[in-house]
């Protein structure tokens, strides 16, 4: 038996049709996109990580420094009442703070990207109270805070055995806004 082959069989074999061609060039696109996607993903992590890395270094240092300050003062420098500062009206720090490199979300008032929260209310003459009553569940409260073992409706600020305290960062970074906050208790060391 004698087998014929065609010269146009030959020759449609021994090349890559435009077929197969545009196949392996879909094929490479599409991992190309993928692995440029990879790319841009793992850029943005390192900048989210290297952000949150940074806040997470200031709201440490900040926390030192209101665990550095007496017990009795703590809630009078770091609250909402700038008249009532130690040292007089607009001395304390008070509880708002910027973070170098960091821009506020859009509407902060102030500028500032860090508030400080602290069991406080507003009363109707303007005076502010630190008060254990408050509904505030990200501050564990109610709960006692002059270790009566009552919970009441009075102002704190004079006789507190512990304050709890969140330290909050809002900022607008490249990939949009991003929050920051810590919760932690302070007590008053007895000698």
């Amino acid at each position: 038996m004698m087998l014929f082959t065609t010269r146009h069989s030959t020759q449609a074999r021994a090349g890559v049709s435009l077929l197969e061609l545009t196949v392996v060039i879909a094929i490479l696109s599409v991992a190309l996109g993928m692995h440029a996607s990879t790319l841009v993903s793992l850029g943005r992590q390192r900048d989210v990580a290297r952000d949150s890395a940074e806040v997470s270094a200031a709201v440490q240092n900040l926390l030192e420094t209101i665990r550095g300050r007496p017990f009795e003062l703590v809630a009078s420098l770091f609250d909402s009442d700038p008249s009532n500062d130690p040292d007089g009206p607009g001395t304390a720090p008070g509880n708002r703070f910027a973070i170098e490199g960091f821009s506020p979300l859009d509407g902060a008032a102030d500028g500032l990207v860090g508030t400080i929260l602290i069991p406080e209310r507003r009363l109707d003459d303007g005076s502010w109270q630190v008060r254990e009553d408050l509904e505030l569940p990200e501050l564990g409260l109610p709960r006692d805070l002059n270790g009566d073992s009552i919970v009441d409706g009075l102002d704190h600020r004079g006789d507190l055995v512990r304050l709890p305290l969140r330290v909050r960062v809002d900022w607008r970074s490249r990939n949009g806004a991003r929050s920051y906050s810590i919760t932690t208790m302070l007590a008053q060391v007895r000698k």
